[in-house]
Formats: C-alpha cells, structure tokens, sequence
C-alpha cells in the first residue's frame, strides 16, 4: 500500500492513465473532476472514489483560481502509470458530447 498527497494547481489535469491495481482518490480541498472509463465524477472536499485496477481514468482541477489537494492510496509497493488513449465522455464545461456509433 502507497499513500500520498497530490496538488493540483489551478486549472492543472493528469491525462488518462490506467494502473496494474487499484486506486482511491479522495479530495481533501478544492473542486474536481475524477474521470473513470468515461465515467465523469465531480468532486467536492471529502467525497472519494474508487478507480479498479487496469481502469483508464484521468483528474482535473476545476477550478482556475484554487489548488485541488488530493489524498491517494494505491494497493501496491511500487506504483506505476501507463499512459493511455483518452475515452470519449462529455466535455467539461458540462455540455453533453456526441457518442460516434462503432463498427
């Protein structure tokens, strides 16, 4: 198990990335938004979630004029991030995207 305090300065954001376990995000200050596979989850202080392990996700400061202090806790010894491909959600200003139709 790895513990940590992140800040994020206003505005700042942690592209989509994914994990070989599992992760939780809790919001200590701030405003943000935490993505999971598209799924997008506005934070305020004290709320959490949890990312599974191998899930993309990515988190953002929303607000433009605070610091977004986050606490994490990672179920492993030696974390690690692999970058990866951004899912399709809605845009963050709250307007709903378009979904394109697969094959």
């Amino acid at each position: 198990m790895t513990t940590g305090i992140a800040t994020f300065d206003p505005g700042a954001e942690l592209a989509y990335h994914a994990h070989p376990f599992s992760e939780s995000i809790t919001l200590l200050r701030g405003q943000a938004v935490v993505e999971v596979e598209g799924r997008r989850y506005e934070l305020e202080p004290l709320d959490n979630v949890v990312v599974p392990k191998e899930l993309a996700h990515f988190a953002k400061n929303t607000k433009y004029n605070e610091r977004a202090v986050f606490h994490i806790a990672m179920a492993s010894d030696s974390p690690t991030r692999v970058a990866v491909s951004p899912v399709l959600s809605a845009p963050l200003d709250g307007r709903l995207g378009k979904r394109s139709k697969g094959p």
